[in-house]
């Protein structure tokens, strides 16, 4: 017999209203059924939930990709690309999506066309030259400034890369361990911010930082 709380269903209530202010009702309908589809990759692949939620839940994806799609793009690389979502609505020559997760990019390459690169890897297997944007979002804030620095230094050298596309999150927005990064502090002296996105939910902002 399950056990449900008033105070489950009060928060569950809570959420729905928050994500129907945000994305609108098609979009929350929409991305109700790719979840369950995504459900079916998990069991087939068994990776993390993390990747559950879909695009048309994520204001600040679909955001992103507008701007991006306003914007010539010849070459566009996702770092942490998960399933591949914002990479599948950028219109680009030539995409490419890493994931640390093997399993993840086994489903990606299944629920997306051939005209994404999927590959497992980060920074270190980034070989790509040039690139006109590399998307960092999401994942970079379990980390310092002082330990991504030597990171983003090493990829805008090796890549020539035109422009980051990065977040920021308010101090233990998620739990204890999120940090606010401030990317003047990260990337390069010769990359300027050119464009900020959002606010977004918990207070999520996406940065464009082009290359001078």
């Amino acid at each position: 017999m399950m056990v449900t709380y008033a105070g489950d269903k009060e928060g569950a209530r809570k959420k729905i209203v928050r994500k129907l202010k945000e994305v609108g009702l098609k979009n929350v309908l929409i991305g109700g059924i790719k979840k369950v589809r995504y459900m079916q990759m998990i069991n087939k692949y068994h990776f993390d939930t993390w990747h559950l939620s879909p695009y048309e839940w994520k204001e600040y994806a679909q955001v992103c990709v507008r701007y991006l799609n306003s914007h010539d793009c010849k070459t566009v690389v996702d770092i942490g690309c998960g399933l591949g979502e914002i990479l599948q609505h950028i219109k680009a020559d030539k995409k490419i999506g890493l994931d640390l997760q093997e399993e993840v990019i086994q489903a990606a390459r299944e629920l997306n066309s051939g005209e994404i690169d999927f590959v497992v890897g980060s920074f270190g297997e980034l070989i790509e030259n040039p690139i006109d944007y590399l998307i960092t979002l999401n994942f970079m804030h379990g980390g310092t400034e002082a330990e991504w620095m030597e990171i983003y230094h090493t990829a805008a050298d090796q890549n020539e890369v035109g422009h980051f596309v990065v977040d920021t999150v308010p101090e233990k927005a998620f739990d204890s361990a999120t940090h606010s990064l401030d990317w003047s502090k990260i990337l390069p002296d010769n990359y300027k911010r050119i464009k900020r996105l959002g606010p977004f939910l918990s207070g999520r902002y996406v940065e464009i930082w082009e290359r001078q």
